[in-house]
């Protein structure tokens, strides 16, 4: 197999994988890492659930309390980076792009309708999460507070760390265009 179709298929292999993280509950790379950069500069990392992903555009999206630290952050600065690691396979990858937020529209309220009455709870602090208080709610804070976080990958960075031979890929996207190489691990 040549370099540029093993390239193709790890890409498409991530893509499979990020897609089935998305259905099944029991994957290790549903739950990831979230970064972004605070207001004031300093990193900050975060675990989420992966709610969907859409390969055509390259989108993941998880789902956010618009009063956390992620959002305010994410308003100052769009750029995010996702870390997914899968200890069974020795597989990492690092997902690099911009995240719009979506807190209104038709999207929005097709994803907020479908949520569990359980996971309303989620939204619906009377508090802002991370700050001192209870977490009693209010009916209604729910809808208020649910935001969708889609985040554009315009950087992959595939490492997997088999005892055989490690093996770095880069995949980088500028609208429509790739490019790809493999990289020292």
């Amino acid at each position: 197999m040549s370099d540029s179709e093993r390239l193709q298929q790890i890409e498409s292999d991530t893509w499979n994988i990020l897609a089935r993280a998305v259905v099944d509950k029991r994957s290790p790379l549903r739950w990831f890492t979230f970064a972004t950069v605070s207001p004031d500069g300093q990193p900050e990392a975060r675990t989420v659930v992966l709610r969907a992903f859409d390969r055509a555009s390259r989108t993941l999206t998880l789902y956010s309390d618009r009063r956390a630290a992620k959002i305010r952050a994410l308003i100052q600065n769009p750029k995010a980076e996702c870390h997914f690691f899968d200890s069974r396979k020795m597989l990492q990858f690092r997902l690099s792009g911009t995240a719009k937020l979506l807190a209104e529209g038709p999207r929005w309220t097709s994803i907020f309708e479908k949520l569990p009455e359980y996971a309303l709870g989620d939204y619906a602090a009377l508090n802002a999460p991370g700050t001192p208080g209870s977490d009693q709610s209010a009916s209604g804070l729910a809808e208020d507070n649910f935001t969708v976080v889609d985040m554009t990958v315009s950087e992959l960075d595939w490492l997997s760390l088999s005892r055989d031979s490690h093996q770095r890929a880069r995949f980088k996207w500028q609208g429509v265009e790739r490019t790809a190489r493999f990289v020292v691990p």
